[in-house]
């Protein structure tokens, strides 16, 4: 018996590879076993790649594994659960895969909307005090000009351990838990939650998922702390005879108009395709919320970034006039 493998964390590059690799070899009859350690030896390593080929050998759903490694947020995981359980696993390994290139992609866009003000208040940092050297010697230069770099250092350094720890690591929840409290950030979560949530009860209800089990597989996937609490308790309304448009009334995220989406969508035997289209339109809104609050965080950068080239100007000069001062005297 293989010791448990330690977690990974995947990039959604790799994540991509992978899901795109196991449903290639699926798709062309190879067994899962084969499939599995295929598209994952160059990816996730030996030692987790052997204990995910024994866990396929042993009839282990594949979602379970990956989720066990880490390799899978909820939402991925419940997408797999529901192709795993009703039929369709390469479509939904594929689904998964283009939600990585979309998360690329998104990242991607958020990286270049920000690197024009980081590298212009860098530029601020490390030029206006050049004439420090002239004046006050090399140290008081370097004094000037290192906090603001050595702090950008350290948040970019911070982001990106803040990226690679796990799902449910008590630090991101509690980075979670800070987002809630800004608008802007606030309004980007709950619209992410409600994408989260849509796509994986519409990918659950084509599946012939039971809705009862796929609300709760839905509410796991929103990662939105206040969704995962409520999910036992839309289950349980669910049993009492609700439909989904009154259970989902008071949840964050949904407004009127999707209420009345989902209503004839389930009124006419579409559920699925309203709860994409309610996916697809919070998405927009996602991507719209990111966007503000993005520019939010680009003109508080400029404005630092002026800020502090007139302020080291000022400094400057001062310090030139003031030796210019005490030599004529």
């Amino acid at each position: 018996m293989l010791p448990p493998s330690p977690r990974v964390r995947l990039s959604d590059r790799k994540l991509e590879q992978l899901a795109n690799g196991i449903a290639q070899g699926l798709e062309a009859g190879l067994p899962t076993p084969s499939a599995v350690a295929g598209a994952a030896t160059y990816l996730l390593g030996r030692d987790a790649t052997a204990q995910l080929h024994v866990e396929a050998e042993r009839g282990i759903a594949l979602s379970a594994s990956l989720r066990s490694l880490g390799a899978l947020d909820p939402a991925d995981a419940a997408l797999l659960l529901a192709g795993e359980t009703y039929g369709g696993i390469p479509a939904t390994l594929r689904t998964i895969a283009a939600r990585a290139t979309d998360r690329r992609a998104r990242r991607r866009r958020l990286l270049l909307a920000i690197a024009y003000p980081v590298v212009m208040l860098l530029m601020a940092a490390v030029v206006v005090p050049i004439p420090t050297i002239v004046t006050d010697g090399v140290g008081a230069y370097l004094e000037r000009a290192l906090p603001l770099p050595t702090l950008l250092a350290a948040i970019a350094l911070g982001s990106v351990l803040l990226a690679r720890a796990p799902r449910d690591a008590p630090v991101r929840r509690a980075v979670t838990d800070l987002a809630l409290r800004f608008p802007p950030t606030r309004a980007f979560l709950e619209h992410d939650a409600v994408v989260r949530f849509a796509s994986v009860l519409g990918a659950c209800v084509r599946a012939g998922v039971p809705l009862r089990g796929a609300l709760t597989l839905a509410s796991e996937a929103t990662g939105h702390p206040r969704w995962t609490l409520l999910g036992p308790g839309l289950a349980a309304r669910l049993d009492k005879g609700a439909s989904v448009a009154p259970l989902l009334a008071g949840l964050p995220g949904f407004d009127t108009s999707d209420l009345a989406t989902l209503d004839v969508g389930e009124r006419t035997g579409r559920l699925d395709e309203a709860l994409a289209q309610v996916a697809e339109a919070h998405r927009v809104a996602a991507q719209r919320a990111a966007l503000i609050t993005v520019a939010l965080a680009a003109g508080v950068l400029g404005v630092a970034a002026v800020g502090w080239a007139v302020y080291s100007l000022i400094t400057s000069w001062l310090g030139i006039l003031g030796q210019l001062d005490r030599a004529l005297h």
